[in-house]
């Protein structure tokens, strides 16, 4: 058995680890672009995080360096195989992106783009106002939600006041055979579907709510609650459980911060979440209060750092997902929990 990884890109090097099972002599592995060699190595090197997970004596880490240096445009498809073969190494995930798209920006400085490596949803691009004016103008977008559109893209945040006009009020929080009924009640209110849909560009698929009756301490990025196919397409909803409103508060700007931590990590990842959400406890950061009355709704983007404050009362948090991703292993855990609005909405929970 071959197992392997790439650990880093640049533009004269690229370096990572390859071990086979009873394999006596080093493997020699090659950097291929466009299935042209542009460097080879034998994989000698001593990694002593190797060694001391006991693969053979930790002298499988390689280095190879490019036989010419190479633009970082393409540095996102430079393959590692093992020497001779088409067997490619699996690559961390930012391995050379950075890099990437930092030199594709300074060409190119008014190409829109993603927040993400990973792509994500059409209001986290640098130019989601042009496009949103865009899809006014030709009635993708209704200008009645237009205006919440752009306050989500401004603020990564928008709350919906006074959307359930005809429910009437709980008196305690939603136990487990409610829970679903109080869901529906919010994510398929014709005002939150409709900015969900716009925001998305598909119907939304609820595949997670949890009840939350204190005041949380820490802030929570949405995206990482759980491992998600596409984490940097989903979308928060926050909603008083009971009569009593809640607050949320959302670190400034935090929708927009650098998707790499220095050490590389992305803050998609659930390790480097929970260190941004540390990192925002700093004093300096500033920190915006939502309050949420009674029949109203507050929806949070990918990236927001949020906590909730619900000490008098208690909230529903709810994680959507557009219908487009693979949703098969949410189905499976509610195969008869499943409730489908006419317009295809759906929630799974």
């Amino acid at each position: 058995m071959i197992r392997g990884s790439v650990d880093t890109i640049t533009n004269k090097r690229v370096t990572g680890w390859i071990y086979s099972d009873g394999q006596k002599e080093p493997l020699s592995v090659e950097a291929v672009i466009n299935n042209e060699v542009v460097g080879k190595a034998v994989a000698n090197l001593l990694r002593p995080d190797l060694a001391a997970a006991r693969l053979g004596d930790g002298k499988c880490g390689f280095e190879i360096r490019f036989n010419n240096e190479v633009d970082s445009l393409y540095l996102p498809f430079v393959q590692v195989v093992l020497g001779g073969t088409d067997l490619e190494l699996r690559r961390w995930a930012g391995a050379g992106f950075r890099d990437y798209f930092r030199a594709l920006y300074q060409r190119y400085p008014r190409a829109g783009r993603s927040a993400s490596v990973y792509g994500g949803l059409w209001t986290d691009r640098t130019d989601a106002s042009a496009l949103l004016k865009g899809r006014t103008d030709i009635g993708v977008v209704a200008p009645t939600e237009a205006n919440c559109v752009a306050r989500f893209i401004q603020d990564g945040v928008v709350v919906l006041i006074r959307h359930m006009k005809g429910t009437a009020p709980r008196v305690g929080k939603p136990m487990n055979g409610e829970l679903t009924s109080t869901v529906a009640d919010t994510v398929f209110d014709e005002d939150v579907l409709k900015l969900m849909r716009a925001v998305f560009d598909d119907n939304p698929v609820a595949v997670r709510a949890d009840v939350v009756d204190s005041d949380e301490d820490e802030f929570v990025q949405m995206s990482t609650i759980e491992e998600l196919p596409s984490p940097a397409e989903c979308l928060g909803v926050i909603f008083p459980a009971t009569e009593k409103p809640i607050a949320v508060e959302i670190v400034r700007g935090g929708h927009r911060f650098p998707e790499f931590l220095p050490d590389g990590l992305s803050r998609w990842s659930h390790a480097a979440a929970l260190r941004t959400a540390s990192a925002t406890l700093s004093p300096d950061l500033p920190v915006d209060r939502h309050q949420v009355p009674w029949g109203s709704a507050i929806l949070i983007s990918p990236g927001a750092l949020c906590r909730i404050r619900a000490a008098a009362g208690s909230a529903v948090r709810v994680l959507a997902l557009p219908s487009r991703l693979s949703l098969l292993r949410f189905h499976q855990k509610a195969p008869s929990g499943e409730l489908t609005h006419e317009s295809g909405a759906r929630i799974w929970i």
